[in-house]
């Protein structure tokens, strides 16, 4: 619900699979950029209704370049911080070539990007705090763009 302050909301396009009958995580699915939108507006008229005042985040959870699709569609609104984070799990290495491709300046400029770590996933380490939000490299590589959002799963 949220109606409360601290609960917001984040959708995973890596689950919606237009119908196809396959198993999550066979195919990698995705949504669009009026999809998103349209969960926008779900969340504003939720907030309107409920009087609900203040910003929400309604995060995209994303890995892939296709996961969203006509990003250029998307449409920002003063009540709602939308951040696109990159939820993928793997090497430093890997998780920075991702990112770096993702969220270039010029994605970075209109839509925030954030960073997720996993605690059993990312091998052979867990990024440092520094190492995530781009301050230091990890074999020589780092993140171009600051993260605006960083979590921990």
């Amino acid at each position: 619900m949220i109606k409360y302050d601290s609960v917001h909301l984040a959708v995973d396009p890596e689950f919606e699979v237009n119908g196809l009958d396959v198993p999550p995580g066979r195919k990698i699915g995705h949504i669009s950029g009026e999809q998103v939108n349209e969960v926008q507006s779900a969340m504003l008229d939720y907030m309107n209704e409920n009087n609900i005042n203040g910003k929400k985040i309604l995060m995209v959870h994303s890995f892939t370049q296709g996961m969203v699709t006509d990003k250029d569609k998307i449409e920002l609104n003063d009540k709602i911080d939308l951040i696109m984070n990159l939820d993928g799990h793997g090497s430093p290495a890997l998780k920075i070539k991702v990112y770096n491709s993702l969220y270039t300046a010029r994605v970075a400029s209109k839509i925030p990007g954030g960073f997720k770590l996993f605690f059993q996933e990312d091998k052979p380490a867990i990024m440092t705090p520094s190492e995530a939000l781009g301050l230091e490299s990890v074999d020589g590589k780092k993140l171009a763009e600051k993260p605006t959002y960083i979590n921990y799963q």
